[in-house]
């Protein structure tokens, strides 16, 4: 919150509010958005609900871009399984989510953090 609200000060953007809150019970009334976009966030998030809220809250015809780890390869040999295409495919489409563009992209190079991941890409109407 302290770095979103420094980066909001430092572009002089004044017409914003933050809150932290949990995006499985997000704290927001039915249609409330217009649009959605999380990056890197909801793959640590029980997809099951955290899908259903994202639907709650975002009005018919919105847009929602989500960008989330499928799973995560550690320099260590460990594997982390978030979720796999088609399961997150369904779960959009249970959502009534028409799919405008998807794509998945497996990493070849582990990060910095010694983490290489698969990614999907979705952008959605609501």
């Amino acid at each position: 919150i302290e770095l979103a609200q420094g980066n909001a000060k430092k572009e002089e953007v004044t017409n914003i509010r933050f809150m932290v809150a949990n995006v499985e019970e997000l704290p927001f009334a039915d249609n409330e958005f217009e649009s959605l976009f999380t990056l890197s966030v909801i793959h640590s998030t029980n997809l099951k609900k955290t899908i259903p809220q994202i639907a709650r809250v975002v009005r018919k015809g919105g847009l929602v871009f989500i960008y989330l780890y499928a799973d995560t390869e550690y320099v260590n040999g460990k594997i982390e399984n978030h979720t796999t295409v088609d399961d997150f495919i369904n779960l959009l489409q249970e959502n009534e989510f028409e799919i405008l563009d998807f794509y998945s992209e497996q990493e070849k190079e582990f990060d910095e953090f010694g983490e290489k991941h698969n990614i999907l890409v979705s952008l959605l109407r609501r």
